[in-house]
C-alpha cells in the first residue's frame, strides 16, 4: 500500500518511443511517490510497453517530473493477460514480475475498469476525436487468422530480445550488458542467453513444463491437414484428437490462435518469446507459425545450440573487424 493517498494527475493517451501509444493513468501522493498504469492497447501502432520499456519509462519519467519515485504498471489488450500486470523495471535486474489487478488497485486507492476484450482498441480508450488516434494506421482488410500461418525451422526463430516475466530475466540483462548497449540488443545476446540455461533452468520455468516436441509435430500435421477454409474450431477439434493433456492442447491451440510472429526482414519475433525458447530446448525441429505476410527463404531444420554459438562468433567477428572491441580487447592490438 502507498504511504499516503494517490492523486489522478493525468489519465490519456500517452505517446513514447516515437509513435507508440499507451493510455495512461498517473497518480501522485504527497511525498513525491508517482504510479503510472498503461494499458497497452490492441491498436497501439509501435512497439510494446514492454518491448520499449525502456523508452516508455523513461518518457513517463520526463512527464511527471515532480515524482520523486515512478512505479510502472502495463497490462495487454490484445494478450488478455486476465487481470494481471507487468511492473515494468528498467535494467536493474528486476525483471518484469506479474501483479494482480487486486493489488495495483490497492496501490492507486480505486477500482480499476480494464477494458472487455472487444473493447481493448485506441479509440475504444478515449473516443473517436482524438488527435492521437492519427498515429493509429487503418485497419486492415479483415482476413482468415491461420492466412499466414507456415511451418519454419525452429532453430530460424529469432532469438529473445526481452524475456520479461522469465524467472532467469536477470541473467538475460546480466549478459545483455556485456553487449554494445545501443537501445535494441543484438540477436547475439539472447543466443547467448539461451547458450546459458540449462536443465535446472527449464524446470524452473512453467513454459517448458510440457512436451514440446510432440506439440510441435501435431501443430505440423494439424495445419497441413486443415482445409482452406478451416478455422480455430477445425484447429481445436484436430488437436483434441491428437493430444490428451489438456496443458499441452492449449500450447499447441496457442500456436494457431496467439501465434509466434515474426517478418523475416527483422531480427526479433513481434510475439512468442518463451514459446520458442521451449520449441528450441525441446528439440523441436519444425513448428507453426505467423511470418506476418512475410516469406521466409532457405528454411533449414538445425541445431538451435550450434546456431547460437555461430551467430555470437559472427557478431563479435564482424565488431573486431570494425574496430571494435571484444571481452576487453581491440582489434588493433
Amino acid at each position: 500500500m502507498s504511504g499516503s493517498t494517490q492523486q489522478l494527475i493525468f489519465s490519456d493517451l500517452f505517446v513514447y518511443d516515437g509513435h507508440s501509444l499507451g493510455y495512461v493513468r498517473a497518480y501522485l501522493d504527497a511525498d513525491g511517490q508517482g504510479i503510472a498504469l498503461v494499458i497497452d492497447p490492441e491498436d497501439n501502432p509501435g512497439r510494446s510497453a514492454v518491448n520499449a520499456a525502456e523508452s516508455l519509462v523513461a518518457a513517463l519519467r520526463r512527464a511527471f517530473v515532480g515524482a520523486a519515485t515512478l512505479r510502472v504498471f502495463a497490462w495487454f489488450a490484445r494478450t488478455s493477460l486476465e487481470r494481471q500486470w507487468f511492473e515494468l523495471a528498467v535494467r536493474d535486474g528486476m525483471g518484469f514480475p506479474r501483479v494482480e489487478h487486486q493489488i495495483v488497485e490497492e496501490l492507486v486507492g480505486e477500482t480499476i475498469n480494464l477494458p472487455p476484450d472487444e473493447e481493448g482498441r485506441c479509440r475504444d480508450l478515449v473516443g473517436g476525436d482524438h488527435p492521437l488516434l492519427a498515429l493509429v494506421p487503418p485497419p486492415e482488410p479483415e482476413r482468415s487468422p491461420l492466412g499466414d500461418l507456415v511451418v519454419v525451422a525452429v532453430a530460424d526463430i529469432p532469438w529473445p530480445h526481452n524475456p520479461a516475466g522469465c524467472t532467469r530475466h536477470t541473467r538475460f540483462e546480466e549478459i545483455r550488458a556485456l553487449y554494445p548497449q545501443s537501445g535494441h540488443p543484438p540477436p547475439a545476446a539472447g543466443a547467448q542467453w539461451f547458450l546459458s540455461l540449462g536443465e535446472a533452468d527449464f524446470a524452473a520455468c512453467e513454459y517448458h513444463q510440457a512436451d514440446w516436441c510432440r506439440i510441435a509435430e501435431v501443430s505440423v500435421d494439424v495445419l497441413r491437414e486443415l482445409e482452406p477454409d478451416g478455422d480455430l474450431d477445425d484447429v481445436l477439434a484436430a488437436v483434441n484428437s491428437r493430444l490428451e493433456d489438456p496443458i499441452e492442447t492449449r500450447w499447441c491451440v496457442s500456436l494457431f490462435g496467439h501465434p509466434i510472429a515474426w517478418n523475416p526482414g527483422q531480427d526479433s519475433v513481434v510475439n512468442g518469446q518463451h514459446r520458442s525458447c521451449a520449441l528450441r530446448a525441446s528439440g523441436a525441429i519444425w513448428c507453426v507459425a505467423d511470418l506476418c505476410g512475410g516469406f521466409a527463404e532457405d528454411q533449414e531444420p538445425g541445431d538451435p545450440r550450434a546456431r547460437a554459438a555461430a551467430d555470437i562468433a559472427s557478431f563479435w567477428a564482424q565488431r573486431a573487424g570494425r574496430g571494435g572491441t571484444i571481452a576487453g580487447y581491440s582489434s588493433s592490438t
